[in-house]
C-alpha cells in the first residue's frame, strides 16, 4: 500500500509483473495477492502471459489473484 493524505494505491507485483488500484474509502491488505478485475492499471503484458501459460481458461473473467497466486494458497482459502 502506498499512502498519503490524500492519496492512497494498492500495487501488487508477482515477479515482473503488476497492477495496481486507486482507494477510496478503507482497505486491507494481506500476505497475498487481492486484486481480481478491478484494478486501475497492469502491466501491458500480464493478461496475455496468463493466457499463454493456461493460468486462465478461455471464457473467464480475467483476475489477477487467481492467474498469479501459488494454487495451495488459492486452495487454502477456499476450504479455510
Amino acid at each position: 500500500m502506498i499512502a498519503d493524505f490524500r492519496n492512497a494505491f494498492v500495487l501488487e507485483t508477482a515477479g515482473k509483473f503488476w497492477a495496481w488500484k486507486r482507494i477510496e474509502g478503507f482497505y486491507s491488505i494481506s500476505n497475498g495477492l487481492t486484486l481480481e478485475d478491478d484494478y486501475d492499471a497492469i502491466h501491458p503484458k500480464a493478461i496475455e502471459f496468463a493466457y499463454k501459460k493456461d493460468w486462465v481458461k478461455k471464457g473467464e473473467t480475467f483476475s489477477f489473484r487467481k492467474a498469479f497466486s501459488d494454487s495451495f494458497l488459492l486452495f487454502s482459502a477456499s476450504v479455510g
